[in-house]
């Protein structure tokens, strides 16, 4: 069954609320087998979410000079009604959506070093030494680091540069979402700057980090049920897996919405640059 992130977060409500009954006593074998379900859920959903980007490069965006050079020539006042591509919906100028796409990109580019590689450290020292597992997720328990509050701050910042209804008008009046002429030159220099940061942590690199990682998690769980003896867990630190999972679920979500909007960002710079090359002298 296709998973989606409702779906996981009451999952993981609900074994939040069996973790805090349980509190330090250790989990029994069906607590243990339905957080193993819960994580196998989180797997399924990272693989729908991420497989269909596996094979897609970041498709980078090179400014095309010969529209700065006639824009330079042309009076502000009238280049205001030409028509031009936006993302549909899109209802500021492009520079405050280019604030908004540099604040999520700020968070995409820790995502791999920063949360990824350190909570894979984190769940095979778990899995090799499971007398450590008490100690060790003691010592840190948001090994995948907590930014739910970060992301949905830069979630809603791009959401504001929207209209409250779906879809949108693709196309606007020069005039309305550059502020000068100059702003075309920055808003195009910003977004060839910001898929070249995107690039660094591309589609391919985030897959086989998260499918590395969740298969860690899911081989913890397994042992936690067949060799409770070894594995041994109280109910906070269940509690602990469990918000560590449906982070990296969060995580994984906006991601692919941020790689998703930038690539339509260039598709629209690319159109307008295409467009303006025609209708200006």
């Amino acid at each position: 069954m296709k998973q989606d992130l409702n779906t996981l977060r009451e999952q993981q409500l609900q074994i939040s609320m069996e973790a805090d009954i349980l509190g330090i006593g250790r989990a029994t074998a069906e607590f243990a087998k339905k957080l193993q379900s819960y994580v196998s859920g989180l797997k399924s959903y990272i693989h729908d979410v991420i497989t269909p980007m596996r094979g897609e490069n970041v498709v980078g965006f090179h400014p095309d000079t010969r529209i700065t050079k006639k824009l330079e020539r042309v009076q502000y006042g009238n280049a205001l009604e030409l028509a031009v591509f936006v993302p549909p919906g899109l209802k500021t100028n492009w520079l405050e959506y280019l604030d908004a796409l540099d604040h999520s990109q700020h968070l995409v580019d820790d995502l791999v070093q920063d949360v990824l590689r350190p909570a894979i450290v984190f769940f095979s020292e778990m899995v090799g030494s499971p007398e450590k597992l008490t100690s060790v997720i003691q010592g840190n328990n948001s090994a995948i680091i907590d930014r739910s509050s970060d992301l949905s701050k830069a979630k809603a910042e791009i959401s504001k540069c929207f209209g409250d209804t779906k879809g949108g008008s693709d196309e606007a009046k020069f005039g309305d979402v550059f502020g000068r002429n100059a702003d075309w030159k920055e808003a195009n220099d910003r977004l060839s700057n910001l898929t070249g940061q995107l690039a660094k942590n591309p589609p391919r690199s985030v897959a086989e980090s998260t499918g590395e990682l969740t298969k860690l998690m899911e081989t913890l769980l397994i042992r936690m049920r067949q060799d409770p003896e070894r594995y041994q867990v109280s109910g906070i630190r269940a509690k602990d897996l469990s918000d560590i999972a449906y982070n990296l679920g969060l995580e994984m979500e906006f991601y692919a919405a941020h790689f998703y909007m930038v690539q339509v960002a260039v598709v629209a710079m690319t159109d307008t640059a295409k467009r303006l090359n025609t209708s200006i002298d």
